[in-house]
């Protein structure tokens, strides 16, 4: 299973005898309503984020907590660093999403319609980590639960509906591989046509059922 979501293609009509038979060429392919749901999260981003934001939330914390009535605060070097590593931390990986989806799309699908998943899963990145109680949003006082509780729920089931360039309006089934029912006027004659016992053969060999109309 591809970690980019892939666009689902128009399902093809009976082309040959193979894709007639049950090919794994006649179906829609591509990601449903559900797939695209899961991939747009920005899993591995998340998981470096939940880790790397515990480290640094105690110190920022107990800075803040130490500068509350100062009207003029002080800070040493190491200090202000503490303080604002979790907006560093945050909007470091908030860039970094889509730059680790473009880097895997280069990598592993050079075809692949990256643009619209390193989009959507930034916002992702930028939802969750807000609903994880992320520690840039918790000392600026941002985060409020009631919103956290409204946003993922929304975001989650509207980032569904963005499909990548080349999808089909509707999420189609993919075509079976096997068992297909198939009337012998759907299939498109060969150049090279074949005798009635080879064509009873490969039926039983890829597992359709061909019966007349």
């Amino acid at each position: 299973m591809s970690r980019l979501v892939e666009a689902r293609r128009p399902a093809r009509a009976a082309g040959n005898h193979q894709e007639s038979l049950g090919g794994d060429d006649g179906g829609a392919g591509g990601d449903n309503f559900i797939d695209r749901v899961v991939k747009y999260i920005p899993g591995e981003i998340l998981a470096a984020y939940m880790t790397l934001d515990r480290v640094v939330a105690k110190d920022a914390a107990e800075i803040k907590e130490a500068l509350i009535g100062v009207v003029q605060p002080l800070l040493t070097i190491r200090q202000s660093f503490d303080y604002y590593l979790p907006h560093i931390l945050f909007f470091g990986l908030l860039i970094a999403t889509p730059l680790y989806i473009y880097g895997y799309a280069r990598l592993y699908a050079k075809d692949a319609p990256w643009r619209l998943q390193a989009f959507v899963a930034m916002i992702a990145f930028a939802v969750w980590a807000y609903a994880m109680r992320g520690s840039y949003f918790v000392m600026n006082d941002y985060f409020v639960d009631k919103y956290a509780a409204l946003l993922v729920p929304f975001f989650t089931i509207a980032s569904g509906f963005f499909r990548p360039a080349g999808s089909t309006g509707v999420d189609l089934p993919a075509a079976p591989v096997s068992g297909a029912v198939v009337a012998p006027s759907q299939v498109t004659k060969s150049t090279s046509p074949i005798t009635k016992r080879e064509f009873v053969a490969n039926s039983l060999a890829s597992g359709s059922v061909v019966r007349p109309l």
